[in-house]
């Protein structure tokens, strides 16, 4: 083979290799990051560098040795500074100058001061199969950030330049081929022909990385979209399950109320007839009975159309409220039961007025689910006290409901309210649940807590309305 081959080989090589850095920046028009510019920059020099061996016979020795192996070396630094910046972990620019210019001292110190051709190449082709097997450790790092094919063609490209390399530096420094042959040994063609395929391999593989990354992040965004669709899908679904679990404890919850005045209504009308058979029931009696039978009837008859609202679903009454009468009403509705258990309640009520708005069928619920469990709690105890204490504090409105009770035990604190949670053999365990959400949904809320002179108090919190406000100050 004629030097004329090999020479055209390394300037070929030199071309290919100022060329495709061209062309990456011309392909990556729209990602020119400082990564991109690095290593357009280096691999622009290195060809360079190339270039300038391949005319060794036109051209002075000390463009074709200091200048070519400085550039060749230039070129390397700036493409592994690439791969670094990419990692996220660059050189300093001091630094980069600071190798350039070391090994340009040592390469002419060998060269021009020790004349020594064997130092001079075994240094720079050293330095050369160092920098290019560097630059294959940098893309194995990015290969394994990144789970990137071109970065592992990227890394094969690179070991095999640095092993060409390294084979001529060996060859030189065991005497088998002369160092000042760079175009006419067969190694140099072998180092061209290595060359050649870094400049297409290794440029190809480094916009490979770019648009694997791409394509990489824009499936994560189309799986993290896809996801937050199925959770939004889910989110929905469950919130569809909980409002018709919502909606079955309600009715539940309803129609175990329905049984509250219906007993009522039995207890009175019972009264009713063995006071007419026995003959000893007065007209004050009777009247009041009968007027209880009247509450009681109304009272099943709301909770009735409060279910029928519960299936067909109207917007709900908002209206002011005096939670002191309401606190009597719902009582009221509990006579006949209370009579039966011999509970004695008593009212405890702030001079200010204590005015909110809302529905008050529901908060009606409310109490009556807290009355129920304070006289279900004193049953079967000998003091049977239940004290509702109203009060306004701040811009809210206490009710208090503490019975004489054990309170609650430290092993339920914590799930007293919850749906389904019930320490009654019989219970649904959705009263309270219920409650507490009624009150929510009208901006309160449902606290419990033992008195500290013992049993349980429920309290039942909701915004003051602005006619309370208005009362109070006008007092």
């Amino acid at each position: 083979m004629n030097a004329s081959s090999i020479t055209t080989a390394i300037l070929l090589a030199g071309l290919l290799y100022m060329l495709m850095p061209s062309a990456v920046w011309l392909v990556m028009n729209k990602q020119r990051t400082t990564t991109v510019v690095y290593w357009c920059v280096g691999g622009f020099l290195f060809g360079a560098g190339a270039i300038l061996i391949g005319m060794r016979q036109q051209i002075p020795p000390w463009m074709t040795f200091a200048l070519a192996n400085v550039l060749l070396v230039a070129g390397n630094v700036l493409q592994a500074q690439s791969l670094r910046t990419e990692l996220s972990k660059p050189f300093a620019v001091s630094q980069m100058i600071g190798l350039v210019m070391g090994h340009a001292f040592v390469y002419e110190f060998f060269r021009l001061v020790m004349a020594h051709s064997t130092l001079r190449f075994v240094w720079g082709a050293g330095v050369l199969t160092v920098s290019m097997a560097y630059i294959a450790y940098l893309a194995w790092q990015l290969d394994q950030k990144l789970s990137s094919q071109s970065a592992r063609w990227m890394i094969g490209i690179h070991l095999l330049g640095a092993t060409v390399m390294l084979f001529r530096l060996l060859r030189v420094a065991l005497g088998f081929s002369d160092p000042d042959a760079a175009t006419v040994a067969v190694d140099t063609l072998v180092a061209a022909i290595a060359l050649l395929l870094a400049s297409v391999v290794g440029n190809v593989a480094f916009i490979g990385i770019f648009f694997e990354r791409s394509v990489k992040r824009d499936i994560l965004l189309a799986q993290e979209q896809a996801r937050q669709d199925e959770n939004a899908r889910l989110n929905a679904q469950i919130a569809q399950l909980d409002r018709q679990r919502s909606l079955g404890a309600m009715s539940a919850s309803l129609s175990h109320e329905l049984n509250q005045p219906l007993t009522a209504i039995l207890l009175d009308t019972n009264m009713v007839q063995r006071g007419l058979q026995a003959d000893n029931l007065s007209r004050t009696e009777l009247l009041e009975n009968i007027q209880a039978i009247e509450h009681n009837t109304q009272r099943a008859s709301q909770i009735i159309e409060r279910i029928r609202n519960f299936i067909r679903p109207e917007k709900p009454i908002r209206q002011a409220i005096d939670v002191n009468l309401l606190t009597r009403e719902v009582h009221g509705l509990m006579t006949a039961e209370l009579r039966s258990q011999h509970v004695h309640f008593s009212f405890v009520h702030d001079a200010k007025p204590a005015w909110v708005m809302g529905d008050p069928i529901q908060l009606s619920q409310v109490l009556l689910n807290v009355y129920r469990n304070a006289l279900q709690a004193v049953a079967q105890l000998p003091s049977r006290k239940i004290v509702v204490r109203t009060s306004v504090q701040n811009n809210d409105v206490h009710v208090t409901v503490q019975d004489a009770g054990r309170g609650f035990v430290p092993e339920t604190m914590q799930h007293v309210g919850e749906a389904f949670f019930t320490t009654k053999a019989d219970g649904l365990g959705v009263g309270l649940n219920i409650s507490r959400t009624i009150a929510q949904q009208h901006g309160g809320q449902l606290l419990f807590a033992n008195a500290l002179e013992g049993g349980a108090q429920v309290t039942l919190v909701l915004p003051l309305h602005a006619l309370g406000t208005l009362s109070a100050s006008s007092v």
